[in-house]
């Protein structure tokens, strides 16, 4: 299974301005680069394909409980 670049905003439900991941980048800025769809698409098609090369950063995060 792979994914392919295409030119439709797909990022269209995503919230831009909520708490980023580990990668600190807001959802803004991915859907502000177009430029940047087709290395993600890259990346990402490289990580299905072969998980065992994954980083150890790009599977970690931080949940934080905040009470009501």
């Amino acid at each position: 299974m792979t994914y392919r670049a295409n030119n439709n905003n797909n990022n269209n439900n995503n919230n831009n301005w909520k708490s980023p991941g580990s990668d600190q980048i807001q959802n803004h800025w991915l859907e502000a680069f177009p430029a940047t769809h087709r290395h993600f698409t890259k990346n990402f098609n490289a990580i299905i394909e072969e998980p065992e090369k994954t980083p150890d950063w790009l599977t970690t995060g931080i949940t934080y409980l905040i009470p009501k």
